[in-house]
């Protein structure tokens, strides 16, 4: 009896207190006052039910459906087995719950950027020590390049840009997602007597898979006559090269 207190006049139960502050009050260490409310302190192990069925944790007054007041840190646990590190809790539309990764939660990625590449003279692939390693998830790559040809002669000469999984053997990644990007990216160099132009564009890149992957920048000329020195190099001070995450 000591243990329960059951006050009919108000049809409220109160477990460890004389003094429940709601239908049903729990009062766990036992360290509430004999009569009138807790203070915050002591509320703190408290577990309420008021008569509109708001249920407070942590308070003998909530004021939502579920009220949960704490100065020890995490407050909510869920485990599913979807949960991991700067996952959040998304819902379906019937307000199922889950845990999902989301752009929100993930960093821009920066690549690495060398201090010198080679020239791109020809249609055979060349890569161009620049490289980016990005968890996995869906990202949108983004590079830019000064384009600055050898000589300044009259034709017009068109670039590309792809990704590749390796630096050594060329063959462009699977990974990039088509139906939200170009497969590669077109630079035209320099046209007419011009010696400058810039090549910049962006690549929808999903890693599929369960580690980090590295991505590697390559470059060939499709079109003209013309050479591209030296792409992406420290000489170059307009050059970028990054991935932003995306939610696809």
């Amino acid at each position: 009896m000591t243990l329960l207190t059951i006050t009919f006049g108000y049809s409220q139960v109160g477990i460890n207190t004389q003094s429940p502050q709601g239908v049903f009050h729990v009062d766990a260490g036992k360290n509430n006052n004999e009569t009138g409310a807790p203070t915050i302190d002591q509320q703190a192990d408290d577990f309420t039910i008021l008569k509109s069925g708001d249920v407070g944790i942590g308070t003998t007054a909530p004021t939502a459906r579920l009220h949960i007041v704490s100065k020890s840190g995490s407050v909510v646990r869920i485990e599913d087995g979807t949960q991991g590190e700067n996952k959040i809790l998304v819902s379906d539309s019937d307000g199922n719950a889950s845990w999902r990764s989301s752009s929100a939660t993930r960093p821009v990625v920066f690549g690495v950027l060398p201090g010198s590449t080679p020239n791109v003279t020809s249609s055979t692939d060349v890569y161009l020590n620049t490289n980016i390693t990005l968890p996995p998830g869906s990202w949108m790559v983004s590079m830019g390049t000064t384009v600055w040809k050898a000589v300044a002669n009259t034709a017009a000469s068109w670039f590309i840009f792809t990704l590749a999984d390796s630096a050594t053997a060329y063959a462009a990644t699977a990974d990039v997602d088509t139906a939200h990007s170009g497969a590669q990216i077109g630079v035209l160099g320099a046209p007419n007597s011009n010696t400058f132009s810039f090549g910049s564009g962006s690549l929808a890149i999903t890693n599929s898979g369960t580690s980090n992957k590295t991505y590697y920048l390559w470059a060939r000329r499709v079109e003209g006559d013309a050479t591209m020195r030296s792409p992406m190099s420290s000489s170059v001070l307009e050059r970028y090269f990054y991935a932003i995450p995306t939610n696809f």
